[in-house]
């Protein structure tokens, strides 16, 4: 036998149109995908994708040009793979090894599997990255097994999308498991016990100091809306340019008297950057902020339904409020409830984190709110994995927001008594 020519010796005299065929050249250890079409008594060749992986497995190699014929688009979104018979008659490489590769192509997210149909390229499939590894995300501090369920959430971007966390994570390459730090202070469930994917990095919504309780850690770490000098690199939001935005967005509604909320037990530098663009945005139109609102807010009371009433009465003029967080958006909704203070007739809010006005109403009921994607947010953490080795100096990525507008605001003028 001619050492030049590839092994498949059902190849010359196959009568059959395939999508492809896998080739494997035992003399070079090379794999050859081959995009081939049946037309009358002869096989043109339309792709040749060769793999030159010295040492790797012939399952490995499979993959590989499988996977590579996906993403050059040799079989496109949706369309059928040839089928187990197909290809171990055209290539003469086991069922076993397409069984192995197909099962693997799949739980990747880049084949589906039907029943008595075949295997098809999935949706997505194209610009789906294969798995690279695991990646961690710490929810919080003493949380229980049953609140991994609900989620997570940070001062900054508020409560975590952990319905799409996972497949927005496999568009990256990643797979996600959830921990929390317990009361004795270790993390739960132990970061490298009985998972099948090696561990790249962790994303921790808890700062350093709280981490480095734990002990030391067995991947790189990031942060994920952690706001403090020790924690980095974290991933951030533009704090001040979200807060202007959604100020200059009730000034572009008309109002003028706008009040400022923030949780006493928000980070003190988070106040800063919010209080900054609400006051520049004022600016704009020539309005100081208000001394006493500023005191109110300096004298760290809790904002329980005692003091926010309070509060509700005593800035009683103001028609619209910017509040710093989706739970004090909440508990501002729930007073004003009580109050019975029309919102948004008497009074528009606005949020920096996303949520729902009153958490058991439909979900189009939102806040006028900037909003960060989350698909976005956790790409940054997996890139700094890498990159906090590179570039060590990167100490915060800021992201900026984008507005989403609810019917918790409305433009002065069409208020009844405007």
């Amino acid at each position: 036998m001619n050492p030049a020519l590839p092994v498949f010796p059902a190849l010359h005299h196959a009568c059959f149109p395939i999508a492809a065929v896998v080739l494997y050249r035992a003399d070079r250890n090379v794999l050859l995908l081959a995009y081939c079409k049946y037309s009358g008594a002869t096989m043109n060749i339309l792709f040749d994708h060769v793999l030159k992986e010295n040492g790797s497995s012939l399952t490995e190699q499979v993959y590989n040009a499988v996977l590579a014929g996906i993403r050059n688009q040799e079989w496109r979104e949706g369309e059928k793979l040839p089928s187990y018979n197909e290809l171990v008659a055209a290539s003469g490489v086991s069922r076993s090894v397409f069984q192995s590769v197909f099962r693997r192509l799949e739980e990747e997210g880049f084949v589906v599997s039907v029943r008595a149909k075949g295997v098809f390229v999935k949706e997505g499939a194209q610009s789906r990255r294969p798995i690279v590894g695991r990646a961690a995300v710490i929810l919080g501090v003493e949380s229980t097994p049953e609140s991994l369920a609900v989620g997570g959430s940070t001062d900054v971007f508020g409560p975590l999308d952990l319905y799409n966390l996972q497949a927005d994570a496999g568009k990256a390459g990643y797979v996600i498991s959830l921990h929390h730090v317990n009361r004795e202070g270790g993390i739960s469930p132990n970061l490298t016990d009985g998972q099948g994917e090696a561990l790249k990095g962790i994303v921790s919504m808890v700062p350093a100091g709280c981490l480095a309780k734990c002990g030391a850690l067995p991947a790189p770490v990031v942060y994920l809306g952690v706001e403090d000098d020790f924690s980095h690199p974290r991933v951030s939001a533009d704090i001040c340019q979200a807060t202007r935005m959604l100020t200059e967005h009730l000034i572009e509604l008309g109002h003028t008297k706008i009040a400022f909320l923030a949780r006493p037990d928000w980070h003190d530098r988070l106040f800063e950057k919010a209080w900054r663009g609400y006051t520049q945005a004022l600016s704009g139109i020539n309005e100081e902020p208000d001394e006493a609102l500023l005191h109110f807010l300096r004298m760290g009371r809790p904002l329980d339904i005692k003091h926010l009433k309070h509060f509700l009465e005593t800035f009683s003029d103001y028609t619209a409020l910017v509040c710093t967080t989706f739970a004090l958006s909440q508990r501002v909704v729930e007073v004003c409830d009580l109050l019975e203070i029309g919102i948004p007739e008497d009074l528009s809010i606005v949020s920096l984190q996303h949520a729902l006005m009153r958490p058991d109403c439909e979900s189009g009921a939102g806040f006028t709110s900037v909003t960060y994607w989350w698909e976005e947010l956790f790409a940054a953490c997996f890139a700094a994995f890498d990159a906090g080795s590179r570039y060590p100096h990167i100490a915060s990525m800021d992201f900026y927001p984008k507005v989403l507008r609810h019917e918790s605001t409305a433009r002065l003028g069409d208020l009844p008594g405007a």
